[in-house]
């Protein structure tokens, strides 16, 4: 995208009769590259980069992206076929729709997010959505457990001894959190219902009116933007046209699944813009300068999996249709739109390796006919632009090929003599056993397990991480607090019964037995300790006046 930016830049700058509306870009899927067009062509915040002054529109956007409503659509298809995780909900509080229709701030957002991790909310409504996981009997870090402690933490402190049924209150929740923690319950009774609905083999139009229904009761849109919600309802009517049959919810998720994807239509053409859209029949109009963008080997010509429905894909015959044929096509179509010139963008080597890559077949069955008219001139029309922006090659040569200020910056520092840099020493090879949350988290995200295991950094915001899965064990740090907070309740002279129950009802234990052992075997270390203080304990504090002469004061 960079270099296509460099390249398009160059081409306005050696033409001047050359417009943005004179070129168009065209790549196999336009949602991979719409956060790479955003952040290369400064579609957000203006970058310090000429192109950023470009006007760029992207077209055959998928609904989910125009429409924020049809988005939380598509959340509701995940939360009804998933176990409804903290980081789920969470994440759909946070969409536009769902923080209007309750009035959620920033703030309010973060304080949510607080409440959530120290409640110990992982997954599951109530018990009975944990039922098609043999978990029913398992209450604990579900989000009725953890709202019931955020309501009851408004009337008294965790400290106290005191609990209502399964409900043990949530420190900091002050008089000022009511409305919030009343709106957050609101939320989530509303989700149930929801949620509920969305379940079991029902009729077509059952499906649409319970969806119609989830973006009445959880969304809400400006004045302005009322247009989201008649979009979001004709394309559930039409969704369920012509449909009585019985089906479930797997079948409505595939049947909207075309409706929600991205899909060709006729807006952001002809606007005066730079448009970049999907290479799709009826695209190939005539331009001056056509772009074909992400044409690698094993991505074009794009290939459809065979849905194991479809009866026809099982044994095709001659004149059905072949997306990889349909695909050459396009890409023979495309390249009579152009009227001057083409430019043709693929991944020419790895990213990591360096290895050459060879284009995709179609790409390089032109580039053989090209070499065949003209001998040599393979090497005249293909260019391999130097992977780092920084590069020196990117600024040699009459004229330079980029334009980028800020790289400019960095290649001049690259050729400045460099700086012995201090003796560091290597990290050794780890030995010994690995833990399975260990290689897990390293799996998952390699560069944050790597700071945190290896090189014990622990970055911001790491403590407030919401987990969305039960714990089956407890680390070292993690089984200290727990025995802190047993410690701490026998010296306020609670019963051990009563501070081991407080510390089932927190959440913070592995389920049934597994948290039974965690809990026997910390809380023997912490009877140990209250025995072996006992006299100290009994003391009962009292006041004492001391009259004491200074000697006067300075």
């Amino acid at each position: 995208m960079e270099v296509l930016r460099e390249l398009l830049l160059r081409l306005f700058e050696d033409d001047s009769t050359l417009e943005p509306r004179d070129v168009l870009v065209m790549c196999p899927e336009v949602e991979t590259f719409a956060p790479l067009i955003s952040a290369a062509f400064g579609l957000g915040p203006r970058l310090p980069h000429p192109g950023g002054a470009l006007r760029v529109r992207l077209a055959d956007r998928s609904l989910r992206r125009t429409n924020p409503l049809l988005d939380t659509v598509a959340a509701l298809f995940d939360l009804a076929q998933s176990r409804v995780t903290a980081s789920q909900v969470l994440d759909l509080a946070a969409t536009p729709g769902v923080r209007r229709r309750f009035g959620f701030t920033d703030d309010e957002l973060e304080r949510i997010r607080s409440w959530v991790a120290r409640s110990g909310v992982r997954w599951g409504i109530d018990p009975a959505t944990r039922r098609p996981f043999g978990l029913d009997s398992v209450a604990q870090n579900t989000w009725q457990a953890g709202l019931d402690r955020v309501l009851l933490g408004v009337t008294t402190s965790e400290d106290e001894p005191v609990w209502l049924d399964r409900a043990l209150p949530l420190d900091d929740v002050d008089s000022s959190d009511i409305d919030l923690a009343g709106r957050l319950a609101e939320l989530l009774d509303r989700l149930e219902d929801v949620l509920t609905a969305l379940s079991g083999e029902r009729p077509v139009g059952h499906w649409i009116d319970t969806l119609a229904r989830g973006l009445d009761l959880l969304t809400e849109t400006d004045p302005a933007d009322a247009w989201q919600l008649a979009q979001a309802r004709r394309e559930l009517a039409e969704a369920g046209e012509g449909g009585a049959a019985s089906i479930r919810l797997a079948d409505v998720r595939a049947l909207m699944a075309d409706r929600l994807g991205g899909r060709p239509t006729r807006a952001n053409f002809r606007t005066g813009n730079l448009t970049v859209c999907t290479l799709v029949p009826m695209r190939s109009v005539p331009h001056r300068v056509v772009v074909l963008l992400g044409l690698d080997d094993g991505v074009f010509p794009r290939t459809a999996g065979i849905d194991g429905d479809d009866v026809l894909a099982r044994d095709p015959c001659v004149g059905e249709r072949d997306v990889r044929s349909e695909d050459r096509q396009l890409l023979l179509d495309a390249l009579m739109a152009a009227g001057e010139r083409v430019v043709v963008l693929y991944t020419g080597a790895d990213p990591v390796g360096g290895a050459l890559r060879p284009p995709a077949v179609p790409l390089g069955e032109l580039l053989d006919v090209v070499d065949a008219m003209v001998p040599g001139a393979r090497d005249d029309v293909v260019t391999r632009h130097p992977l780092q922006p920084y590069d020196v090659r990117s600024f040699t040569g009459t004229p330079p090929p980029s334009f980028d200020p800020v790289s400019l910056a960095g290649a001049r520092r690259s050729v400045q003599p460099r700086e012995p840099e201090p003796e560091r020493r290597p990290l050794g090879p780890l030995t010994g056993p690995v833990a399975l949350e260990d290689l897990v988290a390293f799996v998952e995200h390699p560069v944050k397990a790597y700071l945190r295991q290896r090189l014990r950094i622990t970055l911001p915001g790491e403590d407030d991480e919401i987990a969305d899965a039960l714990a089956v064990t407890l680390d070292g740090l993690q089984e200290w607090a727990v025995g802190e907070r047993l410690l701490a309740a026998g010296l306020r002279g609670s019963r051990p019964e009563d501070a081991r129950l407080a510390e089932w009802l927190r959440g913070t234990l592995p389920p049934r037995g597994l948290g039974a052992q965690v809990l026997q075997r910390v809380g023997g270390r912490v009877d140990a300790l209250l025995l072996a203080g006992r006299a100290a304990i009994a003391v009962q504090p009292r006041a004492v006046d001391v009259r004491l002469d200074l000697g006067g004061r300075a």
